[in-house]
């Protein structure tokens, strides 16, 4: 199955569990609706009829508002549980220059900065003006709506990805984020001209953080590679930008948070314990980058990206893994796999000196 198949299916599956869910809601608000109105109105007419089919209505969208704000609110709650467990708390200052980040944009329209700030302003005014629970309601879901957006746009990314902007990158970060769950997968991909129905799918806050300046995206892209636990960059087809992004990388001594996603047409794939030595710029850069680093993608098969994620090699939770699974994975994994000197990278965490003990005992 290749990586299109992959998506269209669990969007398929995606649209399965919405439409389950859909009908539960409106029988849950309907029945709801026709309880309240068979022990307040009188069905023996018309007009008694239709305030019943009326209240029934009532229940339905009451039920959608209320399910739809808690969704949001969990959801969103949930993934920060996620974040803060992996990278810990972020500091005030850190989460309003990630909503700065992500509101300069280009993906991100600018009328959303005032749009629904206002829209919540309004609907609080007017429930506090006209004393309607209607509105209180409405009121209600305005505000789970605006903490649902600012707080996706204040979240700290978890991963990376670095590419040239093609469908091939595009579809590489759709995995990515399909297997990240709760964790926030941001790039600077170009998201125009792409037709593929999982990517039109657009969301209130956008995946790639590319500004309207394309003078900043040095900056940008050196502090995001400063920042995030996990950098995946795709060298197949790597553009000049690409291969500075590769030597910041080995300048600034951020390798043991990398994965390269590889081609073998590039020679930088791994033949048995050593790099195919290979003449081009990408070869020649990760000729000393350990195997474990590389993820070769061949053709009409899962990349080995996805290997590496349900193998827990890079620190992405899976369906077949708990959530609390991340924190210790985090530690243990995203260090060097190869250490040059043989001893302790600067990540590893320490030593358990009760488990040196217990291996002491057991050979003595």
């Amino acid at each position: 199955m290749d990586l299109d198949e992959f998506l269209r299916e669990d969007h398929k599956q995606y649209l399965r569990q919405v439409r389950i869910l859909v009908w539960v809601v409106l029988l849950v608000g309907a029945f709801s609706g026709l309880f309240v109105s068979r022990h307040t109105l009188a069905l023996d007419s018309l007009w008694g009829i239709c305030r019943a089919v009326g209240f029934a209505l009532a229940g339905v969208l009451s039920t959608v508002l209320i399910a739809h704000s808690l969704v949001l609110v969990v959801s969103e709650l949930a993934a920060w549980w996620t974040t803060i467990g992996l990278m810990g708390i972020p500091p005030l200052h850190q989460c309003r220059r990630n909503w700065r980040l992500t509101t300069q944009s280009r993906e991100y329209p600018r009328s959303k900065r005032w749009l629904y700030p206002a829209a919540s302003v309004c609907c609080v005014a007017a429930a506090i003006a006209f004393h309607s629970w209607l509105l209180w309601l409405v009121a209600t879901v305005a505000l789970c709506f605006l903490f649902h957006l600012n707080s996706q746009l204040a979240r700290p990314p978890f991963a990376l990805v670095l590419a040239s902007s093609s469908r091939q990158a595009l579809t590489l970060q759709a995995v990515i984020r399909r297997f990240a769950m709760n964790l926030r997968t941001v790039s600077l991909l170009e998201m125009e001209n792409n037709s593929e129905p999982f990517d039109q799918m657009r969301t209130l806050v956008p995946y790639t953080l590319r500004t309207r300046n394309d003078a900043h995206w040095r900056e940008l892209a050196h502090g995001l590679m400063r920042f995030v636990p996990v950098i995946v960059l795709d060298t197949r087809g790597a553009s000049p930008l690409v291969i500075e992004e590769i030597d910041y990388l080995l300048h600034d001594d951020l390798l043991y948070k990398t994965v390269f996603v590889v081609d073998d047409c590039d020679g930088s794939a791994g033949t048995s314990n050593r790099l195919v030595d290979q003449a081009g710029p990408v070869a020649d850069r990760l000729k000393g980058v350990p195997l474990e680093m590389l993820c070769l993608e061949k053709a009409g098969n899962m990349p080995t990206l996805i290997q590496a994620v349900t193998a827990a090699r890079v620190c992405i939770p899976s369906s077949q893994k708990p959530l609390s699974w991340i924190a210790d994975c985090a530690r243990r994994i995203l260090v060097p796999q190869a250490k040059a000197d043989g001893g302790e990278s600067r990540d590893d965490p320490p030593d358990d000196p009760g488990s040196k003990a217990d291996e002491e005992t057991g050979a003595s």
